[in-house]
């Protein structure tokens, strides 16, 4: 450490300084120049101590600055990210699995920090920074992307970044981009074998993730083998551990084949239903850790039961039919009116006791008959509905049928123009509006009202009307909840267009919006205080299981102050009971770590000193995940791509002595120096505030000694 003397920064005029310097060596004179009693050195002493001061806080006055230059000698340091997946330590080829993976982490000499320091991070499906010691191989998922970038958020002085994997990702974004733009050079150590082993694999299940009590949903099996031609594979579907169904299908000639297999599954009772797809061991498979895929199927109680009454003859009708009956979850019925009280399909339906939704399209109009006006009013009489625009609508007489449940009033006739729809804002997270995207502005023009339509008070305006590019009060799209009861009106109609148009975007946009329409409105108001749900179904056993939940009084309020406390229960589990954690804004999350395979429920109940808010129920599943095993060939390609694109290099992970060597040639091994230049004014040290007490403690005591006051 070196200190240099930089020069003076005075605050006041030199001049001034030097007066008051002159000033006070002569008080300090002048006080002891004529003490008697005292010799003639004791008063030099005492003069000399006195001025001391004086001049050390005049030179504080001028300010002087002083320049430090301190060498500092600094480890460089490297982060090691060390994948913790199953499938490192899988034994193929000439690879040793876990033997191999830690003899390569034991040739980097993690533990000797004399002249580098290395910092370690394990990941799978996400990263954190871990000991080595803590690695237990078990991830069942493999996120590159998310290692990479996460380190980059945390990193600080490290130089490089070592990566040992064996680059197979099965989950995430591919890390490529983000290794052609990481600020560090990457040095891959590539674990693992390239070579391909005989075996069979359930490479891809895909089903319905929710289904509907009596009814059959279907499930779709990808199989997978490898060196295994002309050979029968049986695939069951299991449930409980039984087998429910089972498929044989025989494999090709090639030795690498892919066959899709379909099942169809009876739902038969609510709640969620786990299955399992399982391939029986076949003589000459490396492993059967892959032959097993666990899904879940939540069955719900029964479908939306739907009445659609048309009275019009109109595109729009055949339109609606359509996407509703497309609809696995809807089981519709409907009339077409055409004269009298006369319908297409039948007569008028009596029943309307286990409807969940009645849609009226087109109606009223002028040219229906009185008493079929009276008989369709007292039909949809405490039933939610939707009232879907027809050419021949009359508003006003709409409105004095279901003033009480309509979402708009007509103050008068409102004229009919070409228009189109715009997203009110200020109701964009409805649940209505959850749709795709897609450009409305090229969309053909729809028909309706511009003019002489308001919504009422307690109503939603979800779209507005705009024509010829001016925005309009007017609303296209209103719904509105009074007691237990939705009700919901589309005003516009042309709607045939858009889901005929060769724009797929448009059709899928089409489609949602009905469909949207029409379960928000059948679907009773959620009135619950206590919500509460895990963040998914179903878990794998290293997964941590998470449950989310939200409260509110009894007033609508969030409720910050509560207890919730949840038990869980599950079969082979004994029932334990856990108290959630309070996030704030009326939100809760328990977190549960890892569970054994199996259902889980759980009781929840909130309370808020002896009161109890609410009480709610769920269910979740854990089970077993084969990613890790389906892919078992090292990917050499991606490695060699992340260390070159960042600058690194690619080693296998017998060869780790080459990196080291290579890392000491490029210097990364090297004692970094570093050089501060820090600039200190002279007051800002506190030595010569200790110094002036030093002085005037000695002048002090030098006084008393010889006894003057």
């Amino acid at each position: 450490m070196n200190f240099t003397f930089e020069g003076f920064s005075a605050a006041y005029n030199i001049l001034f300084l030097i007066a008051l310097l002159v000033f006070t060596l002569g008080v300090a004179y002048w006080t002891y120049r004529n003490v008697s009693g005292v010799s003639k050195p004791i008063r030099g002493v005492l003069i000399t101590l006195r001025a001391s001061v004086f001049l050390i806080l005049i030179l504080l006055l001028l300010n002087p600055v002083f320049t430090i230059l301190q060498e500092n000698r600094v480890k460089p340091e490297i982060a090691v990210l060390l994948d913790n997946s199953q499938s490192t330590i899988i034994e193929k080829g000439i690879y040793s699995g876990e033997t191999d993976y830690k003899k390569a982490i034991g040739d980097l000499g993690l533990a000797d920090t004399s002249n580098i320091l290395f910092k370690t991070w394990a990941f799978s499906n996400e990263s954190r920074e871990m000991p080595v010691d803590s690695l237990n191989f078990s991830g069942t998922e493999t996120d590159i992307n998310t290692a990479l970038t996460t380190f980059r958020e945390q990193m600080t002085d490290e130089i490089a970044v070592i990566l040992i994997s064996d680059g197979i990702i099965n989950k995430g974004r591919d890390p490529s981009y983000a290794a052609s733009r990481f600020p560090l050079p990457i040095f891959t150590i590539a674990l693992g074998d390239t070579s391909r082993l005989d075996d069979i694999v359930v490479q891809n299940v895909t089903s319905n993730s929710t289904g509907y009590k009596n009814t059959s949903t279907p499930v779709e099996v990808s199989v997978f083998t490898n060196g295994f031609p002309n050979t029968n594979i049986t695939v069951q579907l299991m449930r409980d551990g039984k087998v429910i169904d089972e498929q044989i299908f025989q494999s090709d000639q090639s030795m690498l084949s892919v066959q899709d297999i379909s099942f169809e599954v009876e739902l038969e009772s609510v709640g969620l239903q786990q299955y399992e797809i399982n391939i029986p061991e076949v003589e000459g498979e490396w492993t059967t850790a892959n032959n097993q895929e666990v899904f879940n199927i939540d069955v719900l109680d029964d479908k939306v039961r739907i009445m659609h009454l048309a009275f019009d003859i109109h595109p729009d009708v055949k339109t609606v039919r359509s996407i509703l009956r497309s609809d696995d979850s809807i089981d519709l019925d409907y009339r077409t009116w055409i004269a009298g009280e006369r319908f297409v399909e039948g007569d008028f339906p009596q029943n309307q006791d286990t409807l969940d939704l009645i849609i009226l399209h087109g109606f009223p109009s002028g040219n229906q008959p009185e008493t079929l006006i009276q008989q369709v009013r007292e039909y949809t009489q405490g039933k939610p509905i939707v009232f879907l625009s027809g050419v021949n609508m009359d508003y006003n007489l709409f409105t004095s049928l279901y003033g009480d449940l309509s979402p708009v009033t007509v103050s008068s006739d409102s004229e009919k123009r070409d228009v189109r729809p715009l997203i009110n804002s200020g109701q964009k997270n409805h649940p209505v509006l959850e749709l795709p995207e897609a450009n409305l502005d090229r969309a053909p023009p729809l028909y309706g009202p511009v003019d002489n339509i308001n919504s009422v008070s307690g109503s939603q305006i979800l779209m507005i009307t705009n024509f010829r590019g001016t925005d309009l009060e007017t609303p296209m799209l209103t719904t509105r909840t009074i007691g237990n009861i939705r009700t919901a009106l589309l005003s516009a109609h042309g709607f045939y267009r858009w889901f005929l148009s060769p724009d797929v975007q448009l059709r899928e946009y089409t489609i949602e919006l009905f469909n949207n329409i029409v379960k928000w409105t059948a679907s009773p108001p959620d009135n619950r205080l206590l919500d509460i749900q895990p963040t998914k179904t179903m878990f794998n056993e290293t997964e941590n299981v998470l449950i989310d939940a939200f409260l509110r009084n009894e007033a609508g309020q969030e409720e910050n102050n509560a207890i919730i406390e949840v038990e869980i229960s599950g079969d082979g589990y004994e029932d334990r009971l856990y108290k959630m954690s309070n996030q704030g804004r009326g939100q809760y999350r328990l977190r549960l770590g890892n569970l054994p395979e199996g259902m889980y429920q759980f009781d929840a109940s909130a309370m808020k000193g002896n009161h109890i808010i609410e009480e709610r129920t769920g269910e979740f599943s854990v089970g077993s995940t084969n990613l890790e095993f389906v892919n078992t060939k090292r990917n050499d390609a991606l490695l060699t791509y992340i260390a070159e694109q960042s600058g690194g290099a690619y080693y296998r992970y017998d060869s780790v002595d080459d990196l080291k060597e290579r890392l000491h040639q490029d210097g990364f091994f090297n004692i970094q120096t570093h050089i501060t230049n820090r600039e200190v004014l002279g007051y800002q040290n506190p030595f010569w505030f200790i110094l002036v007490v030093l002085l005037l403690s000695a002048e002090w005591v030098i006084r008393k000694v010889v006894s003057l006051p």
